[in-house]
């Protein structure tokens, strides 16, 4: 069995991970630390792990590399996988994605119960370097094959974790698809219309869904009489849009102006669709409709 939990920072995630493994009757429990320690920081961090597993039964071990490790018939908490992953992203770039896909089926196909910790991957805005980019994307990419892999998914907030059910929604009406960076709003638009998609409301008049839309919103000014042309002449359209509102507020005043102008699109959309759904990590959240 596997199982996915994955959060923000401080969210509760590790502790709620943790209480999945030791509810179990096993006679093996592996911590598999991916975390490499630099500073004191990172010290600070891991003592606060090992204090919290202290006397759970948690065998420890330094999982730095996705490289093969025996856990045969064991209940495995990898904390985390974003670790893993930078490790092997700046160990070597190419093939870093694959070599940890590899690495999680692999420990999947070994152990009793796989318990993958993640993170609030995406969700930060867009201003973004070239390097940063690449990392979110391969990162995003990851999260969502974890998600599919595992038999259940949780996300934590604030303690508090909720489980996300893999059910398609029943997309009616207008359709708003959010979320963030790489979550996979665009790909399952894609999925169902293949080619019949556009990147402005213009050339999404005669398509089925309207793709990116916070890339038309960059020079849109005064976006919303161009929005209310395509809604009134195709008024079951679907539009995705990545949510770029959360992370540090950029410096650049344009910028600043750009994410509130695409999140208050983004509410006037809601407002008006009939099904508004939110992608996390390649499932989809219903907010609004959507449902069977």
């Amino acid at each position: 069995m596997v199982v996915y939990v994955s959060g923000g920072s401080g969210s509760g995630k590790s502790e709620f991970a943790e209480s999945l493994i030791t509810s179990l009757p096993v006679s093996r429990r592996i911590y598999l630390a991916a975390m490499r320690v630099w500073d004191a920081e990172g010290e600070r961090r891991v003592e606060r792990h090992r204090a919290l597993r202290a006397g759970k039964g948690f065998e420890t071990v330094e999982y730095h590399r996705a490289e093969p490790l025996d856990t045969s018939g064991a209940a495995v908490l990898l904390e985390d996988l974003t670790n893993l992953f930078m490790n092997e992203f700046y160990d070597c770039e190419d093939g870093a994605v694959s070599r940890t896909e590899s690495a999680l089926r692999s420990l999947a196909g070994q152990s009793e119960l796989l318990v993958i910790v993640g993170n609030d991957i995406g969700s930060g805005g867009d201003t973004l370097t070239e390097e940063t980019e690449r990392l979110t994307a391969s990162l995003s990419e990851l999260c969502r094959t974890a998600a599919g892999m595992a038999d259940e998914c949780y996300e934590v907030c604030c303690g508090i974790a909720v489980r996300r059910e893999k059910a398609a929604p029943e997309l009616r009406g207008l359709t708003l698809l959010i979320g963030g960076a790489g979550q996979g709003a665009e790909e399952f638009a894609s999925g169902i219309f293949g080619s019949n998609v556009a990147y402005t409301p213009r050339e999404a008049r005669d398509a089925g869904a309207l793709l990116s839309l916070e890339e038309w919103l960059r020079s849109e000014r005064d976006p919303m009489p161009e929005l209310e042309r395509l809604i009134e002449q195709n008024p079951n359209v679907v539009i995705t849009c990545r949510e770029v509102g959360c992370g540090v507020v950029p410096v650049d005043a344009s910028e600043r102006e750009r994410r509130e102008r695409t999140g208050r699109v983004c509410c006037a959309l809601a407002a008006r669709a009939e099904t508004v759904v939110r992608f996390w990590c390649g499932i989809p959240v219903v907010l609004k409709g959507g449902r069977k």
